[in-house]
Formats: structure tokens, C-alpha cells, sequence
């Protein structure tokens, strides 16, 4: 039995009288029953990619694999790009791996079976090393497990640099006849932060997006400590007039993290940050962050923290026709988020609650083609999934039949809604790629209830 839900959203601008309807759900899980993390799909929307720690049954959060699933495939015929360090004789025994395959896996918005990661090797000689490596998979080799691949490095190709750590990086599609461009935060052998870019505009400037420590005293202190921390850098890609960006940094000690708004990426300096929340705003937190751009980057969407409670809030851009207006009218201490309205969509469910880092743990996600989010959070003591049009600030629950939701993603091309889950409500309802779907029960299509986090995948129909 194949459930059917549909969600009613009274939109005043895209979605009037439209609904979302979904009907096809698919899961897909670990052949050993690890956990799996951090699901997302392929420009194409045939290629699922996930994250699992191939050494526990728990999934713990070091360096992981990336593994892969075609879409609708049965649940358990998972890939590799490399493989298995497990012993063929004996399953329980491993060779000693080195985690070539790492983490962080993320598609390319425009091109089809195209991803980058964080590769992580180690070297007997010369110790760990860290590479951004851009993939693109074309097709499977003979066994039918591993995949064909064609890899370059971006930090040897795009730009040069050799990373004691690569913290962070956001990639930016803009058309299937240009390469994607690259944002990454990284550690130097000196153990100084670096913003990087391969965007054209950087390249007169050693492809420094800011330099951190342009000025510094006598003995080395730096005079613009505002932004010499940075956590992540978010690129507003819908915003055809000019390119605005989003920054978390950490704080001080009045507050964890900050997030500041900049009107162009190319004018990263302590002068033109301007804060998403004042200090004297009754919305400000001990904590800020996560902050996204929607779709067509007219909404801004951030999480606080006060205690153990996350709230995700969205706010409206301020829009002008170009980066010099925005330099013009919007100041630190006098702009439009002081005035703007911001909105609370609900409370949510953050890596804070679950101990683990915050680049890997995705708890909302905008649509690709509407300004609608999907998140998770918890009612109940249940992990649930809600969705919420920023047009006309509706809310509802999105009901997959699933229990301890994670990881939620949306397809390039809008689609489909990605996420983990580690049990069912209804032993019943089946999964589309069920092996098993015209038995009673759904035991022997989903396996145990509790064992490990699998992948759902529902199928978005707007209508």
C-alpha cells in the first residue's frame, strides 16, 4: 500500500491554490545496517549520494565514506567509488584503511552525476593531507559495485593551495555551460584561516575572498578581529543584479556565532558587515547561524539558540538595483534588518541536540524553485518534518510514515525531498523499491526498526 499526502499551501504569490502532493516513497539503507547520513541527489535525479562510517554500526562521526544508491534501485544495492576495506572471508575482519574517501559530498546543481568532497589521505611520509576534489561518475565498471569516475583536484587545478585542514567549502552553479565555482574556508601550514575563491573576480588577489590578516600590530595582533574567525559563506545565487553574501563568524564572549550580511562579495571587510541581528535587538541570542539564501534569494533564513531552544527564522532581503545602492543605504548600525520583520517558522532540531558537527548536519533545506523550506523538528518527543511557505508564512506537517527524521535535502531540480529515518509508523505502508511489497507487513522490506538511520526519498509533486 503506497500512502498519498497532500499538503494545501495558500500562496499570495507562486503558489496560489497549489498544493504538494506526495505519493512515491522510496527508502534506501546500509547492507550491515550502519547509519547513514547526509543524503542528497544528482542533478539528474538518478544518482542518490550518502555518508557512513564503514568501522561502526552507529555511524560515529569521524571521517567518513561516501557511498551510492541509483534511484528506485532495491534499497540495499548500495556503491562505491572505491573498494570495500572489508576482507572478503571474513566480514568481521578489516584491512587497515586509509580514508582516501572522505566526506562532505555535495552535487552540482546544474550538472548531471557531477559532486565535490573533501578527500582525506594518509600518507606514510608526509602524514594527513586534505584535497577538494571535483567528481563527475560515468557509469559502472564490471563488478556493478564500484563506480567509473573522472576526478580533478580544485586546490591543485582551480587554485593552488595545500590545506593542513579544510574546514569548510560551498560550491556555486550558474549554467551547464560553465564550471562550478568554489568558496572554501581552509587551515595553512602557518595554522591561519584563508577564504578562497576561484571566482574570476578574486583572481588579481592571489584568490583571497578577504584577507584576514592584512593588518596587524607590531607583534601581531589584528586590527579587524571582527571577521578572523569565519565559520561558512553563502553566496546569494538568485540575485541577478549583483552578488550579496551571508557569513557566520564566531563571537566573542558575549555571544558563539554571528551572522553579517555584506552587500558585494568582492568588499569583505570588518566596515561593511552589517549584523542579520543587533545587540539591542529583542530576536538577538547567545548563538546565530546556518543562515541560507531561498531559491531566488529574496529571504534570508538563520537559526538561534537561547539554552538548549533552536528557532529557525526567515527575513526578507533588502532589494536593490545594484551593490553600490545597497553600500549606500544599508549601514551596520542604521539597515534594513534593524526594521525588517522577522519571522519565526518554528522551532527545529539542530546538530546542538544530537553532539555532532555542524557542517554535516542538515536540518532544513529551501526548495529549489519556490520559496517554501522543509525542516525537522520535534513534537512529542517525535523527530517530524514540516515545510513553510515564506510567501504567505503558511506551515504544515509532512507526513512520509517515517520516525526519527534527519538530514532533510531537496533535489536540484525540486523534485524529490531527501532524508534519514530509523523506523516506521504503520506496519503496513511499504516503500515504493520495496523487495517485499505484497507482503502484509513491511518487515522483511524494511528490516529492523532500530537498526541504523536509512534513506527516504518522497517524490514532490507541486500542483
Amino acid at each position: 500500500m503506497i500512502k498519498s499526502y497532500i499538503l494545501i499551501i495558500c500562496s499570495s504569490a507562486l503558489l496560489t491554490g497549489k498544493s504538494i502532493v506526495i505519493n512515491d516513497v522510496y527508502y534506501y539503507s546500509d547492507p550491515t545496517g550502519i547509519s547513514l547520513h547526509r543524503p542528497e541527489m544528482d542533478h539528474s535525479e538518478t544518482l542518490i549520494l550518502a555518508e557512513h562510517d564503514p568501522t561502526t554500526n552507529d555511524g560515529s562521526f569521524d571521517f567518513r565514506e561516501i557511498v551510492f544508491y541509483i534511484h528506485a534501485d532495491p534499497s540495499k544495492n548500495q556503491k562505491y567509488i572505491r573498494k570495500s576495506s572489508k576482507s572478503k572471508k571474513k566480514k568481521k575482519t578489516k584491512k587497515k584503511a586509509k580514508p582516501y574517501f572522505s566526506q562532505y559530498g555535495h552535487w552540482s546543481a546544474v550538472h548531471d552525476s557531477m559532486f565535490s568532497y573533501i578527500q582525506v589521505k594518509d600518507d606514510e611520509w608526509v602524514g594527513r593531507e586534505f584535497n577538494l576534489v571535483e567528481t563527475v561518475i560515468t557509469g559502472l565498471k564490471k563488478d556493478g559495485e564500484i563506480l567509473k569516475k573522472e576526478e580533478r583536484l580544485i586546490n591543485q587545478e582551480d587554485i593552488y593551495f595545500t590545506p593542513q585542514l579544510i574546514k569548510y567549502f560551498h560550491s556555486i552553479s550558474t549554467s551547464p555551460e560553465n564550471d562550478d565555482k568554489y568558496y572554501i574556508i581552509y587551515i595553512n601550514n602557518d595554522g591561519n584561516e584563508v577564504v578562497l575563491s576561484s571566482e574570476d573576480i578574486f583572481n588579481s588577489n592571489s584568490n583571497l575572498v578577504y584577507d584576514i590578516y592584512s593588518q596587524t600590530d607590531q607583534i601581531g595582533n589584528i586590527l579587524n578581529p571582527l571577521l578572523k574567525d569565519p565559520v561558512d559563506i553563502q553566496i546569494n545565487a538568485g540575485n541577478r543584479n549583483y552578488k550579496d553574501v551571508v557569513m557566520t563568524i564566531y563571537g566573542g564572549e558575549e555571544t558563539e556565532k554571528d551572522i553579517y550580511y555584506f552587500c558585494a562579495v568582492e568588499d569583505i571587510i570588518d566596515e561593511t558587515a552589517i549584523p542579520l541581528l543587533s545587540r539591542s535587538s529583542a530576536l538577538f541570542r547567545y548563538n546565530q547561524y546556518a543562515p541560507m539564501f531561498s531559491f531566488d534569494g529574496s529571504y534570508i533564513s538563520y537559526i538561534t539558540q537561547t539554552n538548549n531552544e533552536f528557532e529557525l527564522n526567515v527575513v526578507q532581503r533588502p532589494k536593490y538595483n545594484s551593490a553600490g545602492d545597497c553600500v549606500e543605504n544599508e549601514e551596520p548600525d542604521n539597515n534594513s534588518f534593524s526594521t525588517a520583520k522577522h519571522e519565526k517558522v518554528g522551532n527545529i532540531l539542530t546538530y546542538e541536540d544530537l553532539g555532532i558537527d555542524s557542517f554535516r548536519f542538515t536540518s532544513y533545506a529551501w526548495h529549489p524553485e519556490v520559496n517554501i523550506l522543509f525542516y525537522v523538528t520535534n513534537v512529542n518527543s517525535e523527530d517530524i518534518i514540516r515545510y513553510y511557505d515564506a510567501e504567505s508564512k503558511k506551515s504544515g506537517v509532512i507526513d512520509t510514515g517515517t520516525l526519527s527524521n534527519r538530514y532533510i535535502s531537496v533535489s536540484p531540480q525540486g523534485n524529490y525531498l531527501l532524508f534519514t529515518f530509523s523506523g516506521y509508523k504503520d506496519n503496513s505502508f511499504h516503500f515504493i523499491n520495496c523487495e517485499h511489497k505484497d507482503d502484509n507487513t513491511n518487515v522483511n522490506c524494511c528490516g529492523n526498526k532500530s537498526t541504523g538511520h536509512k534513506i527516504g526519498v518522497a517524490k514532490l509533486e507541486i500542483q
